[in-house]
């Protein structure tokens, strides 16, 4: 078989599917067997003095598997196409965004909306590293780009760890403030300039403790183009071409935005604060970021606007602007074993951060999932 042939081999033994020869150096399958490939794009080496990796635990319980996920360091290689960006000024804005290898046609489509910079986290395997590099080098509307940078983060385990991608796009981010956005979603029209201007304006005032939030929507059109403005959007909205996002799905996690509000209002508006909230927002690049320990789809993207809430932030919705998220194959995952496995672990989680924010309000509930 082949090299990358071997190290797949090696990282599906890592990810649980045939946990019985364990490999506890992720570095060794580069080494032994793809190292040749990130040495010749001179990307950083695995260190030699490396703590050996926790075990992956040698059963199919998935609890198991989930605990170790939280804990388990995985490798990184940030800035793969050894380029930086420097801020244009103080209002100026960075996308961190994130996507396993199996997405990056996305990445592709979402930056040719936004033309400002953008921090992207990539999940792969050793052997899908030289496939990155020329996705980016075929690409007409991403090789040219100079204000996009792109941090490897190596796969290990069976699970997509997006709260650690976030916080790889974000950790990177090298302008004043971070429009957070999962990279299955189309911003509107020069959303990136029109932010800008809003921040030079003050129209959403002193967001130093604030969450600008950007109302976020849904189709199942395949073909669909992206309005050309809100009003274009409405219409949409009307005829039910378009939905606000996860309305049938998940309504908990967007409703607060207030859709029927966005749509007539004349001036930014705050949304007031459910458990479940998990819009997409622009803040200040100084903000705490995601935490590591969310494996998997669950609650991971709520648990940063929770963390939010508790420091005291508020969520201020942003006219004019909106993303739309594009239909794609969804990652099948069994959500009644994730609620499981996880919920007494989120409870102690929201625990641990009300003593850390010293946060003593009723609106948080200690335990939010049942059983």
């Amino acid at each position: 078989s082949s090299a990358a042939d071997t190290v797949d081999k090696a990282v599906m033994e890592l990810a649980g599917r045939d946990p019985a020869p364990l490999i506890e150096d992720a570095c060794e399958p580069v080494r032994n067997y793809d190292g040749e490939l990130l040495r010749h794009r001179e990307m950083a080496k695995c260190p030699k003095d490396m703590e050996p990796l926790v075990p992956i635990p040698s059963s199919y319980n998935m609890c198991e598997v989930y605990a170790w996920e939280r804990v388990v360091q995985r490798r990184e290689v940030p800035f793969v196409l050894g380029h930086s960006y420097t801020a244009r000024d103080e209002y100026d804005i960075t996308m961190a965004t994130h996507l396993d290898y199996n997405r990056l046609d996305l990445m592709g489509k979402i930056l040719t909306h936004w033309d400002g910079p953008a921090s992207v986290g990539i999940h792969a395997t050793d052997s899908e590293v030289q496939r990155v590099f020329d996705f980016l080098g075929n690409s007409t509307a991403l090789r040219e780009r100079d204000n996009v940078t792109y941090h490897l983060v190596f796969r290990l385990g069976p699970s997509y760890p997006p709260n650690h991608m976030r916080e790889i796009g974000h950790r990177y981010v090298a302008t004043p403030y971070t429009f957070f956005l999962d990279v299955d979603f189309m911003p509107s029209p020069e959303l990136y300039q029109n932010l800008r201007e809003k921040l030079m304006t003050r129209e959403f005032g002193d967001i130093s403790k604030t969450a600008v939030v950007i109302a976020a929507f849904e189709t199942d059109d395949k073909t669909f183009q992206i309005p050309s403005d809100k009003p274009v959007l409405i219409e949409l909205l009307l005829n039910k071409t378009v939905h606000p996002f996860h309305l049938r799905a998940y309504e908990p996690g967007h409703k607060p935005t207030n859709y029927l509000k966005w749509m007539f209002a004349k001036k930014p508006y705050y949304a007031h604060w459910d458990n479940y909230y998990e819009p997409y927002y622009v803040m200040n690049t100084s903000v705490v970021s995601f935490d590591h320990r969310f494996v998997a789809r669950f609650l991971n993207k709520c648990s940063h606007a929770l963390e939010l809430h508790m420091a005291g932030y508020k969520f201020l919705v942003s006219l004019d602007d909106f993303v739309i998220h594009l239909p794609h194959l969804k990652n099948k995952q069994n959500m009644s074993v994730l609620r499981q496995c996880n919920n007494d672990w989120y409870g102690d989680w929201i625990k641990e951060k009300r003593k850390q924010y010293n946060y003593t309000g009723t609106d948080v509930r200690d335990y939010m999932v049942k059983p």
